[in-house]
């Protein structure tokens, strides 16, 4: 009777625990300790429930008791790479003989207190059960181990599943100007389901076989879906999120599913692979000059007109199917199509003007597809002035489906900022000024001064470096020009300087980093703050007032290439800059076309590798040129051009080739020995000495 009633009384103890932990828990009829787990097979991240039967530990009968890390009789739970001992689970109830716990199978090493070890019990407080992780990666199954008696050691094993994961291209062909997407389906890859993972995706193209390396991000916590965002360049090498690739490469994506267990090794990486293809454009770009242009021998280009009598062009941005939008600040926004500008603006918007208006485009990277521009404008609601991005869906040259995105960006006649583009991460970013009221670049609750960083349907990216706010930098008085650069992805920024508030100029280039101070109005030029971050450059008392700017992401010019270009107004010149972002310097300093065709507002780089710029002279502070204001494209001469034009030149200069000492050239009677900045030599004719000497080359 006596063991009947043992036998009942275990049976029940067992039956309460089984319902939080074991499926299943028979009766306890042997003279060592069973040990359970809720299931035989686990997948990632999943909850491992286990129960040990052993009424001989029941030491303290009122009490609750432990067992597992007693010396000499320790529980160890073990992958074949990791472990945790010891592991302590504790009883149920008092005197009830019946010890739980629980671990998670995880892929990363789990250390709270610092000390290099998996922890074995973060969660646990007082006697309560032990809540663990155990990292696992490449294991097929876990060992429960209880060292029940001196020479007793009780086992239990249970398999881990995993699942091969699956990567693809969103879309199975794409444009050389469109942005890919990656998405990468994969559970066990959510390595820390506490937080937010990211998978390593490996992108190449049949024009460039070694390719790049980009983070795919993973949607929410806990998903296990990941996705990333890929650019192309015909042009330059790749680097950043950008893969060279050329129309009618195949494209490649693999990441290495690393926590496949037998009878994949640690040396099988499994590559998990997708393809898709780039294919031509639907719509040839096409551009024919209404002007053939001038020559600049100097550089060996020549700058043709393709658009002209515009009222104050503002933005310029190219779409997929070869269509060019310009904004007007007068409120137009203006259409290229088949190389004609058409006469009927595709909108009319009510808008503010002096320096407001309508004034930046982009189109989102997935134009072709949904059609979505964004547009940057000034407006008035009768009392204050101020400025708002919109997002219309385009169709047949139409807009309809307007959205605010965001909206009382403050405005008024000056320093209204107003610059959009997506950036490489695929976030929307906007330059706002300051609107003449210097206080509000300080001020984080406060659009105007700052650098926004929005979603592209205009709600705020998580990561941004403030909560809940738009803002991604601040201290700004009125920048007007981004870009990325292709070889670091850095942002950098132009921005103008004051004009009287301060002392006179200052115009700033910026590299930007979330949630930094740019300083103005507390500082200026080489003025410094412990809080404050100085730029790259400024003009000192000269002035160039920056406006839009553009990396040279293109071979069409080699000596070009990925150069920073900032149109300028005042100073009536095109800025070329060669910055190393990786040292933070300025490693030269030029301006181009100085006075040539007068306020520069744009620059931009076309889908054909082209630099294309917009003249700003009927803005009420500029000298018209007759037909102003016009859309300009810098090409470099063709090859037979190219003859003519250094034809004067005595061989080898034809190219301005470094390398070649002055003291080696002599020139042809009729010809002018000068050198530029970097000692290159040219013969040129005495009447092109004066504009090459402004432009900074220097006689001999």
């Amino acid at each position: 009777m006596k063991y009947f009633l043992l036998i009942v009384t275990l049976f029940l103890i067992i039956g309460l625990s089984q319902n939080s932990f074991a499926q299943e828990v028979p009766d306890y009829f042997n003279p060592y300790a069973p040990i359970f787990t809720d299931k035989e097979v686990y997948s990632w991240t999943d909850k491992v429930y286990i129960t040990v039967v052993a009424p001989s530990w029941n030491a303290n009968k009122n009490g609750i008791d432990s067992i597992g890390t007693q010396d000499g009789h320790f529980i160890k739970i073990s992958t074949s790479g990791h472990s945790l001992k010891p592991y302590k689970l504790s009883e149920t109830e008092p005197n009830s003989g019946v010890f739980v716990g629980e671990i998670i199978l995880t892929g990363f090493l789990h250390d709270t207190d610092g000390d290099g070890d998996t922890d074995t019990n973060p969660r646990t407080a007082g006697n309560g059960p032990t809540n663990g992780f155990l990292e696992t990666k490449r294991d097929g199954g876990l060992t429960i181990s209880f060292e029940f008696a001196d020479g007793v050691v009780l086992t239990h094993s249970a398999t881990i599943s995993w699942n091969i994961g699956e990567i693809i291209f969103t879309e199975s062909n794409y444009l050389v100007s469109e942005t890919a997407r990656i998405r990468v389906t994969d559970p066990d890859m959510n390595l820390n389901p506490e937080v937010i993972d990211q998978v390593i995706v490996e992108l190449s193209s049949d024009s460039d076989i070694a390719g790049i390396f980009i983070d795919a991000i993973e949607t929410e916590q806990d998903s296990g879906l990941f996705e990333a965002v890929v650019s192309f360049s015909q042009n330059s090498a790749s680097s950043g999120n950008r893969l060279f690739a050329k129309t009618g490469d195949s494209i490649y994506a693999k990441y290495n599913d690393n926590t496949l267990p037998s009878p994949y090794s640690i040396s099988d990486n499994l590559d998990i692979q997708t393809i898709s293809k780039l294919e031509l454009e639907t719509t040839q770009f096409s551009a024919p000059p209404i002007i053939e242009g001038k020559l600049f021998e100097e550089y060996g280009v020549r700058v043709e007109t393709i658009a002209e009598n515009l009222e104050v062009p503002w933005s310029i941005v190219f779409s997929p199917d070869g269509r060019i939008f310009v904004t007007e600040r007068v409120g137009n926004l203006r259409v290229i199509e088949n190389g004609q500008l058409l006469e009927q603006p595709v909108k009319i918007l009510d808008v503010g003007f002096v320096e407001g208006g309508l004034l930046g485009i982009e189109l989102d990277p997935n134009f072709e597809e949904n059609h979505y521009i964004y547009l940057y404008y000034t407006y008035s609601d009768f009392v204050f002035t101020y400025n708002k991005v919109v997002r219309f869906k385009e169709l047949n040259n139409e807009l309809s489906d307007e959205k605010i995105l965001i909206d009382k960006i403050p405005g008024g006649p000056i320093h209204d900022g107003g610059r959009l583009k997506f950036g490489p991460d695929g976030k929307l970013y906007v330059t706002t000024g300051e609107a003449g009221n210097p206080g509000l670049a300080q001020d984080l609750n406060s659009l105007g001064g700052k650098i926004l960083r929005l979603n592209s349907d205009g709600t705020i990216p998580d990561d941004n470096p403030f909560p809940n706010s738009p803002v991604f930098s601040y201290g700004h008085r009125n920048p007007q020009g981004l870009d990325w650069d292709p070889l670091t992805e850095k942002l950098v920024i132009s921005e103008h300087g004051p004009s009287g508030e301060r002392g006179f100029a200052h115009d700033e280039v910026n590299v930007i980093e979330a949630g930094k101070n740019y300083g103005w109005p507390e500082i200026v030029g080489d003025e410094t703050g412990s809080n404050y971050v100085s730029p790259l450059l400024h003009t000192g008392t000269d002035t160039w007032a920056p406006s839009g700017a553009v990396f040279y992401d293109s071979n069409n010019i080699p000596e070009w290439e990925n150069k920073f270009f900032i149109a300028t107004l005042r100073g009536n010149h095109l800025r070329m800059l060669d910055l190393d972002l990786e040292q933070d310097k300025v490693v030269s300093n030029e301006a181009l076309f100085l006075g040539d065709f007068g306020r520069l507002r744009d620059a931009s780089l076309g889908p054909d590798g082209n630099l294309y710029l917009l003249t700003s002279n009927r803005d009420g502070r500029g000298t018209p040129f007759p037909n102003d204001d016009r859309i300009l494209r810098v090409v470099p001469v063709e090859s037979s051009t190219k003859q003519e034009i250094f034809s004067e030149l005595l061989p080898p200069l034809k190219q301005f080739k470094l390398g070649i000492s002055v003291e080696d050239i002599t020139c042809k009677e009729g010809l002018e020995l000068i050198k530029k900045y970097d000692n290159t030599p040219a013969c040129v004719k005495p009447s092109s000495v004066t504009k090459l000497i402004e432009r900074g080359w220097a006689l001999n």
